[in-house]
């Protein structure tokens, strides 16, 4: 402890060190109350958004599907899609190869996949021999089954 004498009175002041100490987990305490009320304010802005009808949230979004829900509805592998895919093996009626859609930056861009471009494969395999009448029909349900419900009830391949 320090002390100083002022006209003559002693006054006592206490090291800085001490006052810090016990001002550090009043300040630390305060931050966690402040961060918990805005998590407070957040849960109940997502409560707020979660107990609304979200019907019309979806209006004009059209679902993206990776290669492996694409490649569920023709009952193949990812596989057999990236192989086809970099042989140019799907074409439109025009003779112009499919692209699907490239999303991401970097070197590997994942592929993704609209029902009207599976529709597409889907004709196009058809045309090339790859799935007989019967099959491009259960293809062409499951895609209308999406579309209309948004479930694909698709066996999982191994």
């Amino acid at each position: 402890m320090e002390s100083a004498e002022t006209n003559g009175s002693i006054v006592t002041e206490s090291p800085p060190t001490q006052v810090r100490a016990r001002q550090e987990p009043l300040k630390r305490l305060d931050d966690r109350v402040a961060r918990l009320d805005e998590l407070s304010e957040v849960l109940d802005r997502q409560r707020e958004l979660l107990s609304q009808d979200n019907s019309g949230l979806m209006a004009g979004a059209e679902r993206w599907y990776s290669t492996v829900e694409a490649a569920r509805f023709f009952n193949r592998t990812n596989q057999w899609l990236y192989v086809r895919f970099r042989q140019q093996k799907f074409r439109y009626r025009d003779g112009t190869p499919i692209e699907p859609i490239m999303v991401g930056d970097g070197p590997r861009p994942r592929r993704r996949y609209t029902l009207p471009l599976i529709r597409e494969i889907a004709l196009s395999c058809y045309r090339d021999g790859t799935v007989k009448y019967a099959e491009l029909q259960v293809i062409l349900q499951r895609i209308i089954d999406a579309d209309t419900d948004e479930t694909l009830s698709v066996p999982e391949t191994e």
